[in-house]
Formats: structure tokens, C-alpha cells, sequence
């Protein structure tokens, strides 16, 4: 392991006394914070790339940020079908959801909405109001 430097010895132990803050019993404060200091100081980012971060999000699941660079979230997913010429032909909001949750990725149609326009802006799917209800389609340009 590499010896850490004053500062970053200082900046762990300001992150372990942050973390136990808001504990009432001294006790408990007490050892929560050895607990803490022990597994941030046997923790470097040289060592251990995947080590917490020390930050106030450290709280964070570690595969959500994983998640989301692997796949790009709801707008990778559409790209994804936009690739496939999924959107051939016009797609609504619930035909984009339904196709989605074939494919195992269950998204609400309100986080649908937003990423579909956004690839709209960047014209790489065209938005079309049928003209029979308030419905969009969603197609390829």
C-alpha cells in the first residue's frame, strides 16, 4: 500500500468525522469513526480503483454510475433501437416502452419522454402528432 501524504491523511479523517457527525452517543461515535478511519485509510485510489469515494455520495450504489456508462441509460437504449431501424416506421411513447421491456429494461414512459425529445433536437428521430388523438410517433428521419 502507498503511504499517504499528511493532506490525505487529514482529508480521511475530516471525511470519517463528517460521516459520524450526526451520532448522539459517544460511545457509538466513537467506534463508528475507528470503523470509518480503519477501512478509509486501508482504502487508496492506487490500490483499489474501485475503493468508496470521498465524497458526500460515497452512500451511493457502486454499479448505479456502472450502469448508466455501460448502456447510457434511456437515451442509449433508444439509440440502440434507433440503430436497429426500430423507428422505421412511426413508434408511440408506449410502443417504445413495450419494446424496451421485451428487451428486460424496465423504464417508466415519464423517463421515456425527455430522452425521445432530446434525440429529436439532435435529428436523430423525427416527432409526429397523429392526427387522430394527442399521441406522438416517433420515427426515423
Amino acid at each position: 500500500m502507498v503511504a499517504l501524504t499528511n493532506r490525505e491523511y487529514q482529508e480521511r479523517i475530516s471525511v470519517a468525522e463528517k460521516a459520524v457527525a450526526d451520532l448522539v452517543d459517544p460511545q457509538l461515535k466513537q467506534v463508528a469513526f475507528a470503523k470509518i478511519l480503519e477501512q478509509l485509510l486501508s482504502q487508496s485510489a492506487e490500490d483499489h480503483p474501485t475503493a468508496m469515494p470521498l465524497t458526500r455520495h460515497a452512500n451511493r450504489h457502486p454499479t448505479s454510475r456502472l450502469r448508466s456508462a455501460v448502456n447510457g441509460g434511456p437515451v442509449g437504449l433508444i439509440q440502440t433501437l434507433v440503430e436497429e431501424q426500430f423507428f422505421q416506421h412511426g413508434k408511440s411513447l408506449r410502443e417504445v416502452q413495450s419494446e424496451l421491456q421485451n428487451r428486460g429494461h424496465r423504464i417508466p414512459r415519464t423517463s421515456l419522454s425527455g430522452p425521445l425529445q432530446s434525440l429529436c433536437r439532435r435529428k436523430l428521430l423525427r416527432r409526429m402528432k397523429e392526427s387522430s388523438s394527442a399521441v406522438y410517433a416517433y420515427s426515423n428521419w
